[in-house]
């Protein structure tokens, strides 16, 4: 299936408008996306930060995040944090393979190089693993994290900048 690319704006996150907007689209993101990649479980898991507006407005507001805008609806959204890692990349499932998760992380990588960041990484989860790849990032073997007590499978990767 071939998906037309769109045009976006890409911007500063803004706590004070787009902590909601960001835990729904996370949430389904994780929900649509990733459910030919996880188990129910590790999918109920992974989606409870997106429940927090609070926790997210604390998380989100640290490092570099970047938001994807595409008609005034959040289309995706990015982290660095620390400086050295991406920390997230959720893309609303309608808007998925447009180029705007590939986009996000070439921004957080420009912006990283210029800050003097000569390697950056990532814990790519199943999904998003041949988006990184495709980026240039380099991976390893797997590793499992526990959320809520269930075990997700991550990969960690890297992109010499």
């Amino acid at each position: 299936m071939h998906t037309t690319k769109i045009h976006f704006d890409v911007r500063r996150f803004r706590p004070e408008f787009d902590c909601s907007a960001i835990g729904t689209l996370y949430q389904t993101s994780i929900e649509n996306l990733a459910r030919a990649d996880y188990e129910p479980e590790a999918l109920a898991a992974w989606c409870q930060w997106g429940k927090n507006t609070h926790g997210i407005g604390l998380t989100l507001n640290r490092g570099q995040t970047l938001i994807a805008q595409y008609s005034g609806r959040i289309a995706g959204f990015a982290q660095r944090q620390p400086k050295t890692h991406i920390n997230m990349l959720y893309i609303h499932p309608d808007f998925a393979r447009r180029g705007i998760g590939k986009a996000l992380v070439e921004e957080l990588a420009l912006t990283a190089k210029r800050e003097g960041v000569m390697r950056l990484t990532v814990n790519a989860s199943r999904t998003s693993r041949g988006l990184f790849e495709k980026a240039g990032f380099i991976g390893s073997a797997p590793e499992w994290v526990e959320r809520e007590n269930v075990k997700i499978e991550r990969f960690p990767m890297s992109l010499e900048l």
